[in-house]
C-alpha cells in the first residue's frame, strides 16, 4: 500500500483565546512528530493510490458548543501527561471508504461496506488510536470520556489544540502542558530554557515619558510676514532690485508656524551673531484670527 504524502501546517491563533506559550518551531515539531505517525499508519491501512494529506494545525479557540456535544476521548498518562481527541460519529465509514474506494479487487470492494469492511476499519482504527496514545501518553493509564477543561485555552495555559485532516474527516486533539512537554523531550525543552534566561537576564531599555522621548526630534517651523496683492501688469514687469512694500508693520511681530500651517507662536524678528533669528513673543493662544 501506498505511504502518505503527510504534511504540517502552522495556522494563525484565534482571536478569542491565544496560546502563546510555545515558540512556531516547537508547534513544527509537534506537527512533524504526528505526521509520522499518520504516514505510517497510512502505509499500513490506506489502499493503493490514495493520497490523503494530512494537516495538523495549532489551533487556540476553544470547541465551539455544537462541538462540546460530540464524541470527546480523555487519555490520561503517567506525569499528569493527558489529551482528548474528538472522534466524529462517521468516522468508520469515512475510514471504510477511503482504505477500499481505490482498491481494484472486486471481491475486497463488494466486502467494504459489509462485515468484513466494517471488522477491517475497525481495527485500522483501533491500531491508529494505539499509535497515537503511544506518541502522547505511552505511560496511558484510562482511557475515558471527557470534555477538555476551558482553561486550557486560555493564554499561557500552555496547552496546544491541533487538527488533523483524517480520511475525509477532521480529528480535533487538546495536548495539556505535561503532554507537551513529554512530546518536545527534554533536549528542545532545556534549550527553550535557555532562551528564557537570557531574555529575562538582557538588558531593557528605560522607560521614558512622552517629553522626554521626542525631546530630541526636530520638527521644520516657518516665520512669515503679513502677505500683500500686486496687481498682475506690475507682477509682469519686476525686475532684481524693486522694492515692494508690505502691510506688516515693525511694530507688528510675526507668525511662527509649523510646516503643516498650524500656528505656533508671535515673535519679533532680530539677530544672533550673523544669523537672523527670532524672539518668542506669545503663545499660538494669543494670536487672533
Amino acid at each position: 500500500m501506498s505511504e502518505v504524502n503527510a504534511k504540517s501546517q502552522i495556522v494563525a491563533p484565534g482571536e478569542l483565546y491565544k496560546t502563546r506559550w510555545w515558540a512556531v518551531g516547537q508547534l513544527d515539531l509537534i506537527c512533524k512528530k504526528i505526521d509520522a505517525v499518520n504516514a505510517e499508519w497510512s502505509k499500513d491501512w490506506l489502499a493503493n493510490g490514495e493520497n490523503h494529506l494530512t494537516q495538523a494545525a495549532l489551533a487556540s479557540a476553544s470547541p465551539r458548543k455544537q462541538e462540546i456535544l460530540a464524541d470527546w476521548r480523555q487519555v490520561s498518562g503517567a506525569g499528569a501527561q493527558t489529551f482528548w481527541m474528538q472522534i466524529p460519529s462517521r468516522h468508520l465509514e469515512h475510514l471504510q471508504h477511503a482504505m477500499f474506494t481505490a482498491s481494484g479487487s472486486a471481491s475486497i470492494s463488494s466486502n467494504s461496506k459489509g462485515v468484513i469492511g466494517k471488522s477491517v476499519a475497525s481495527q485500522a482504527w483501533e491500531e491508529y488510536l494505539g499509535k497515537l496514545t503511544d506518541l502522547l501518553s505511552p505511560a496511558q493509564i484510562d482511557i475515558s470520556a471527557g470534555v477538555p477543561p476551558q482553561n486550557l485555552f486560555k493564554a499561557w495555559s500552555g496547552a496546544v489544540q491541533l487538527e488533523i485532516q483524517w480520511c475525509g474527516v477532521k480529528l480535533v486533539l487538546v495536548l495539556n502542558q505535561a503532554c507537551v512537554e513529554h512530546l518536545l523531550g527534554p533536549d528542545v525543552l532545556a534549550e527553550d530554557e535557555n532562551k528564557r534566561r537570557l531574555l529575562r537576564t538582557a538588558p531593557t531599555s528605560k522607560l521614558l515619558s512622552i517629553a522626554q522621548a521626542v525631546q530630541h526630534k526636530k520638527v521644520r517651523v516657518r516665520v512669515e510676514l503679513s502677505s500683500c496683492d500686486i496687481e498682475l501688469g506690475n507682477l509682469q514687469q519686476i525686475q532684481v532690485g524693486d522694492v515692494i512694500p508690505l502691510p506688516h508693520g515693525l511694530e507688528q511681530p510675526l507668525q511662527v508656524k509649523f510646516a503643516s500651517g498650524e500656528a505656533l507662536c508671535l515673535a519679533f524678528l532680530g539677530t544672533r551673531a550673523t544669523k537672523k533669528a527670532i524672539e518668542v513673543l506669545a503663545p499660538s493662544s494669543a494670536i487672533k484670527a
